[in-house]
């Protein structure tokens, strides 16, 4: 059973500079119109100026939409393919829907959920091999410094390497921990 659900959506986007945010998200709404194979039609459109984000270099804007949905099924398709910020059903007051579609639904959910879940866990292995690979390498540039320049202090070493003091000296001090390198007063040297 067809049951057409009118719903205010707001969609949101961050971005710079403001002009291309605002074209992106114009962009996105115009697509949102031709993806749905008439499953859902848009009644209004209302978009927010972009907005800076206090202390970034960044902007917010928003959209908010009116729509017309075919069903909860295509509402619930926007969702996930669209992530909106915030949907309030306006009409109708109850939702009717049978038991077989409701629990294909619900495995639709379910599928999306466990596919972000793996996604995430996957991202989550990346970020570790990452992290590994990156304290690796700040290491072994350290132990090159250390070699090339001889006995060195952190802001010398953070001028050759970039790296911001806090995170250099929590890397020099397990060094020192792990006897890899020894510290003489302010100088780092390599542990003969």
């Amino acid at each position: 059973m067809e049951q057409r659900i009118v719903s205010k959506v707001i969609i949101e986007m961050m971005g710079n500079p403001k002009e291309h945010l605002a074209n992106e998200l114009r962009q996105y709404i115009e697509k949102l119109k031709t993806d749905n194979n008439k499953k859902l039609s848009i009644i209004s459109e209302d978009y927010a100026e972009p907005t800076k984000v206090e202390k970034e270099e960044l902007y917010t804007m928003f959209v908010e939409l009116e729509i017309d949905a075919k069903d909860l099924e295509t509402l619930i398709w926007l969702c996930f393919d669209y992530r909106p910020s915030s949907i309030e059903i306006v009409e109708p007051e109850e939702l009717v829907c049978k038991a077989r579609n409701f629990n294909e639904l619900l495995n639709d959910v379910l599928g999306k959920l466990h596919h972000l879940d793996m996604g995430i866990g996957k991202l989550d292995a990346q970020n570790k091999l990452m992290n590994k690979n990156a304290q690796i390498l700040t290491t072994n540039f350290i132990y090159y410094i250390l070699q090339q320049k001889k006995p060195s202090t952190l802001l010398e070493i953070k001028k050759i390497t970039g790296i911001d003091e806090k995170t250099l000296k929590t890397v020099l001090d397990r060094l020192v921990e792990e006897k890899s390198i020894k510290r003489n007063n302010d100088l780092y040297l390599i542990n003969a």
